[in-house]
């Protein structure tokens, strides 16, 4: 979809001068407890097909304007293997261009 891929190249500008420190993922499509944690400007997110990758981007993309980089309903992004629980989380520590430190959670 070209949709997805414009977002992304606007999410990577945007990261380029903004950055995100800290990612937790709880009960988010395949990631039951996923944290990541970088200090660096440029992160590369690898892995086999179905690990989650694009998952990771669509969290990020939670706290853009709009419905997220897949443009998913809300029951769609919990994980179909979360136990007894039907909520997900997604917390964000984010740096702001000036230095500005946001916590930043669904």
């Amino acid at each position: 979809c070209q949709c997805k891929f414009n977002f992304i190249k606007v999410l990577i500008k945007k990261l380029i001068h903004d950055r995100i420190t800290n990612l937790h993922l709880i009960n988010f499509r395949n990631h039951l407890d996923f944290s990541l944690y970088s200090n660096a400007k440029f992160n590369i997110i690898c892995g086999p097909n179905g690990s989650g990758k694009t998952n990771i981007l669509e969290a990020i993309s939670l706290f853009s304007l709009g419905n997220g980089l897949r443009n998913a309903k809300t029951n769609d992004l919990l994980s179909k293997n979360a136990d007894h629980s039907n909520q997900y989380a997604v917390h964000t520590q984010y740096i702001s261009s000036d230095q500005r430190i946001y916590n930043i959670s669904t």
